[in-house]
């Protein structure tokens, strides 16, 4: 169930907010026996440079965001950020793979297929995706995560 719970934050998480890649400030409200975290807990832990880098993603178009990302991921498995962030990212893509194979085969071919298209429109694509998760044509159990994630933003936004 934990890994299923991560999967749904991992995928769902970024398409609550249309691939908002800020989307690490996690919120107040959780639900059963998930950690309550104070909305940007997460980010304020990150070092100050990755703190800086993310936060001007803001401000960039999304094909300069996703040369940004590509750049600070690959600053983050050489160390750049610090010990912590590069332990965190040469395991992330062990995780992340694990997570992936655990979704369902549907959802997981419309993320293919949305990070085949254009980078321009990519977010309309997630932004379907997050729809359908949350109307439930994924599974109950996505849908559920999906409702869980959303809920955690709107919290974050008040």
């Amino acid at each position: 169930m934990v890994l299923l719970n991560s999967a749904v934050t991992l995928v769902v998480g970024s398409l609550a907010t249309g691939a908002t890649v800020l989307g690490v400030t996690t919120s107040a409200a959780t639900d059963g026996d998930e950690p309550t975290l104070p909305c940007g807990a997460v980010f304020e832990r990150l070092p100050d440079a990755l703190q800086d880098d993310l936060s001007a993603l803001e401000a960039m178009t999304p094909v300069e965001r996703r040369a940004a990302l590509v750049s600070i991921r690959r600053d983050a498995v050489r160390g750049a950020y610090g010990d912590r962030a590069q332990r965190f990212a040469a395991h992330r893509d062990e995780h992340r793979a694990a997570v992936l194979d655990r979704l369902p085969v549907a959802l997981r071919h419309d993320l293919r297929e949305a990070r085949r298209l254009p980078v321009d429109e990519r977010a309309a694509a997630y932004a379907e995706i997050r729809d359908r998760a949350l109307a439930g044509d994924y599974g109950e159990r996505v849908q559920q995560g999906a409702e869980r994630i959303v809920k955690r933003r709107e919290a974050c936004a008040d």
